[in-house]
């Protein structure tokens, strides 16, 4: 698997980094053995023994001035101590001199181990090279070798009772090859040292050799890419495995478990895992829509353009009507409750309405909700929630768009979601898109449905948050800004309602809730607010953060010269 995973946070993006565990080198692999692996050797008892791969100075000659620098083999037994080695300066009879011989802390059994020297190993310029392993093993069979045929006196050497001999030699009908490799690397990077000699312990093996089958691990062969997860749901797939970092952008606030296996010609590794948070403080909202102002199954809900791209009929749902129901359209206002009969397990993520996009008889959609146009302040910010009805027939797909043109034009919105669409989840799904390239420009942001044959796409809670800024009163697709208090909703209420309202031109805006005999039950609103649509919601309580009793209450709205008041009514 990945080696080394950490994860890096800025803001709402996550940029992953690994290690790939057969690091890239220039060189080759040299080896007498085939990719075949399910075969291993041993006593089934008790023993130490030597098995390696042998090359003469003929073999060797394409690899002069290399150094050995990796190891590959294939332990098969568990209860078995693994130690590579490295000998030069050997013949047919013996492997020479040992100079590099490294114990494997926790191999994979019946799996390809890499192994990186301590220390590379000059190939010789006399004598043969021998490299392998020693197994020191309980019982078993642990020593890992391929289908056969075998390479005589070269892909079979064997230290057994007290000698270098062949496995076949040993035992006639073992014809095999010991599945081990040696990387030759070549290139500046390595130079040639004076190896020290390692002695040997005494050793002398006995028993009955015999091979047994085993079943490969499904993580096997060269790395050829990675795929990257983030909590279980695969995110991303590269094709090069010298590509070892992986970004993931515009996450909404939470945790996140993020894994990245290797893919091998084979099979899959399993997991490098990192768990991540994401806790961003979003700027004021000088944006804000619930959806629930507009009336039910409304097509057209200014100051919001719609532009139905498409032309096409949509799909309703079965034994159920509402106002608009299979026509066409770009999005509705859609209050499940109100359909008939109303839809009581189809849910809003706030509220009783939200925003949806129907899918097209003639796919694909191509559906647009557009925002007034605003002006951006400092640290610019989207947010919204959105979600499929079912995956039934694929989930949702959109885009997320924004425009700096002074009229809208389909063309000239570019994609802060990415490069391609977004599929939607069927749950609620927070999103988060940063626009500070944006800040300080009036802008359209529009959300693009552009699902292929699915069924209905939902947005709801849509905020543009910045530091300053607000609708732009030159939006020509707008209507013109007034002051003006909205009724609330819902009404009756329990425990909460939102309020809207506008304002004309910036400047100090106080909203209080009255009881019947006049007094102030709550201050809402007494601050500075930019020219544009805004909401509040009242929570029910007084100003202590007491819950108040039910009734009736007023709420007044103060904007400059301008006062409206209107009733509302809690019921508990």
């Amino acid at each position: 698997m990945p080696t080394n995973l950490a994860a890096a946070v800025d803001g709402n993006d996550v940029t992953l980094t690994w290690d790939n565990p057969e690091p890239p080198a220039t060189g080759d692999w040299i080896t007498w053995a085939t990719e075949a692996m399910g075969n291993s050797v041993g006593t089934n008892a008790a023993v130490t023994f030597d098995v390696a791969h042998r090359w003469t100075q003929a073999d060797l000659a394409p690899y002069a001035g290399r150094s050995i620098t990796q190891l590959k083999f294939v332990p098969a037994y568990e209860s078995c101590t693994y130690t590579v080695k490295v000998w030069t300066g050997g013949s047919a009879t013996n492997a020479g001199t040992l100079v590099s011989s490294q114990i494997v802390a926790a191999p994979v059994i019946n799996d390809w181990n890499l192994v990186v020297l301590n220390t590379p190993v000059p190939i010789p310029t006399t004598g043969d090279l021998y490299y392998g392993f020693e197994v020191n093993t309980t019982g078993g069979y642990p020593a890992g070798c391929d289908d056969g045929p075998q390479i005589e006196g070269k892909g079979n050497m064997m230290y057994f009772q007290g000698a270098w001999t062949t496995l076949s030699a040993l035992a006639p009908t073992l014809t095999y090859n010991w599945s081990i490799k040696a990387f030759a690397a070549s290139g500046t990077a390595t130079k040639a040292v004076e190896m020290t000699p390692i002695v040997e312990s005494p050793r002398y093996a006995t028993g009955q050799l015999a091979a047994a089958r085993f079943e490969p691990s499904r993580v096997n062969r060269a790395i050829t890419g990675y795929k990257v997860y983030r909590n279980g749901s695969l995110i991303g797939t590269i094709t090069n495995p010298e590509t070892t970092t992986y970004l993931d952008m515009d996450l909404a606030n939470g945790q996140y478990t993020y894994g990245v296996t290797a893919t091998h010609t084979t099979g899959e590794s399993d997991p490098a895992t990192v768990v991540v948070d994401i806790n961003v403080v979003l700027p004021p909202a000088i944006f804000t829509e619930t959806f629930e102002g507009y009336d039910d199954f409304a097509l057209t809900f200014a100051p919001w353009t719609t532009l139905d791209a498409d032309n096409s009929g949509t799909y309703g749902i079965t034994d159920v009507t509402f106002p608009g129901s299979e026509g066409p359209m770009a999005y509705i206002i859609f209050n499940p409750s109100a359909t008939t009969p109303p839809l009581t397990t189809m849910t809003t993520h706030g509220g009783a309405k939200m925003a949806a996009s129907f899918a097209s008889v003639t796919p694909d959609n191509n559906d647009w909700m557009i925002t007034p146009r605003m002006t951006l302040g400092t640290g610019s910010k989207l947010k919204f929630y959105a979600r499929s009805h079912t995956a039934q027939y694929g989930l949702e797909r959109f885009r997320v768009g924004v425009s700096t043109l002074a009229t809208i034009i389909p063309q000239g919105f570019q994609y802060v979601s990415g490069p391609t669409y977004v599929e939607a989840p069927t749950a609620w799904t927070e999103y988060i898109y940063d626009l500070a390239q944006y800040d300080g420009q009036q802008v359209y942001i529009g959300i693009r449905c552009v699902s292929s044959d699915a069924f209905i796409f939902f947005v709801d809670d849509f905020t543009v948050h910045s530091n300053g800024g607000g609708v732009a009163n030159d939006d020509n697709t707008a209507p013109v800004l007034q002051n003006a208090l909205s009724g609330n909703y819902p009404n009756p209420f329990n425990p909460e309602t939102t309020i809207r309202f506008s304002t004309a031109q910036a400047g100090p805006v106080r909203i209080d809730i009255y009881n019947t005999r006049g007094q102030i039950v709550k201050t809402l609103v007494n601050d500075h607010r930019e020219a544009g649509n805004h909401s509040v919601v009242f929570n029910g309580t007084d100003e202590t953060g007491r819950s108040i009793a039910s009734g009736v209450y007023y709420y007044k709205m103060q904007a400059g010269s301008y006062s409206s008041t209107r009733k509302m009514i809690l019921m508990k």
